[in-house]
């Protein structure tokens, strides 16, 4: 699984969102400009909350794919804990 497509899945369920007018908050738990101009040019509203998450820690001997998607989650579990709302949508 690519992080494009990753990327659209999350882009799919946030563009449902918009869509049906909900007001969940969004919050990017990644520093990566890439990511957030993405986000933004879906014209989202969303918090930027980068990952305390040491990449270094992630196992690299994995398929690129799979070292990305593993990235990603750490990531939006390390900021999901923290989230005083638990209806936020968290991307890693």
């Amino acid at each position: 699984m690519s992080i494009l497509w990753q990327f659209r899945r999350f882009a799919t369920m946030i563009l449902f969102q918009k869509l049906l007018n909900l007001t969940t908050p969004v919050v990017l738990a990644s520093a990566s400009p890439r990511r957030k101009q993405l986000l933004e040019q879906l014209g989202l509203t969303f918090l930027v909350q980068p990952s305390s998450v040491d990449e270094g820690a992630v196992s690299v001997q994995q398929p690129p794919d799979e070292y990305v998607r593993t990235l990603a989650l750490h990531k939006a579990r390390d900021i999901a804990r923290h989230q005083p709302d638990s209806a936020s949508v968290v991307i890693g």
